[in-house]
């Protein structure tokens, strides 16, 4: 075999060789397109249960966010973190995650906003019971004068 025969070989053997690998490149990053729709698809459903936890979930789901930004997955939406139910000191959030977070509109409810919704369900509880006693006393007195009357229906015939 003379030298350019071998070179013709060599030639023909990488040709087959790249060939391979770019189908290969191909077919990885196909895979990874895969891959990454379905994290876009099911990311807003995991938000969405993690939100306002109190346990591990908001900050394991936030490191899994960050991971798959740093890799190039682009997240439909502006709310793509998710917010510790403990409030801020537990979230481990930066600030500007903490506000893509605030982005779907609804905020963390603070103490103080808490304090106040306890105050105002009491209450409510308060006047609730108060108007069952009300209506008992009035159901009270319209069956004793329903009573009367009947008495009084009886007495006339």
């Amino acid at each position: 075999m003379c030298e350019s025969e071998t070179l013709r070989a060599q030639n023909a053997d990488l040709s087959l060789e790249l060939a391979n690998e770019v189908a290969e490149v191909h077919r990885l990053r196909a895979k990874l397109e895969t891959i990454a729709a379905a994290v876009r698809d099911l990311h807003w459903m995991a938000r969405r249960y993690a939100d306002n936890r109190t346990s591990y979930a908001p900050h394991m789901f936030n490191e899994h966010t960050r991971a798959c930004l740093r890799g190039g997955v682009k997240f439909k939406g502006a709310a793509i973190f998710a917010r510790d139910g403990m409030g801020r000191a537990f979230d481990c959030l930066t600030d500007a995650e903490a506000a893509a977070a605030e982005a779907d509109g609804v905020g963390m409810v603070r103490d103080e906003e808490m304090a106040e919704l306890r105050e105002k369900l009491t209450a409510a509880e308060a006047s609730i019971a108060q108007a069952r006693k009300e209506l008992e006393s009035a159901h009270a007195a319209a069956s004793a004068w329903r009573s009367r009357a009947l008495t009084l229906e009886r007495r006339k015939r």
